[in-house]
């Protein structure tokens, strides 16, 4: 008894550990784990429920085209004071071209476009992450279990990339362009 439980002690000190870094491409033992930031350029102007904030989003997520892996969270950040909005996410694996979404625009998500959803809708709302005077808010979704994919939406794919949209789900107005900021956390294989 008292080898059996050396041996497993000894297996379990011999196994890796999983976690995930936020250091772009920095090696875990599933992958490379990283968080992509993108920056959307919005308009000063109100936004209404069922707009779309800057239009879909193109990330390069991938090392090379084709490649799988996994979504592991989505978050929102706005650094501009507005007042914290409510937002719908959708992410999808390949280019939506049949569905709408300009910004300021009306979102509309096209039969075709569904099947390449990775994840969506997921409302998120956007608030302080701390009491006081922040100047920022922040949302953010994590996907138990981790939503997989292929960039490109298939492994012939010649992009190394997904696409997002973010749109609003309340009233409200940024002000300034630039405010909006977004990471994707992927675990490629």
């Amino acid at each position: 008894m008292k080898k059996l439980s050396i041996l497993l002690l000894a297996s379990a000190l011999a196994a890796p550990a999983w976690a995930q870094s936020t250091t772009p491409g920095a090696p875990v033992t599933a992958g490379v784990a990283q968080q992509v930031t993108d920056n959307p350029t919005v308009t000063a102007s109100s936004y209404t429920s069922g707009k779309c904030l800057g239009g879909f989003r193109q990330v390069t997520v991938g090392l090379y085209n084709g490649q799988t892996g996994f979504l592991t969270n989505f978050r929102v950040f706005n650094s501009d004071g507005t007042a914290p909005p409510t937002l719908q996410v959708y992410v999808f694996d390949a280019s939506p071209t049949s569905s709408k979404c300009d910004n300021t625009g009306n979102f509309s998500l096209a039969s075709p476009d569904a099947q390449h959803m990775i994840f969506g809708p997921v409302s998120i709302t956007l608030a302080s992450p701390a009491a006081g005077a922040n100047s920022f808010t922040f949302a953010s979704t994590d996907l138990l279990p981790p939503r997989p994919f292929v960039t490109g939406g298939s492994f012939s794919a010649t992009v190394k990339t997904i696409w997002y949209a973010l749109v609003a789900g309340s009233t409200f107005t940024p002000l300034t362009t630039t405010g909006f900021s977004t990471r994707t956390g992927v675990l490629l294989n």
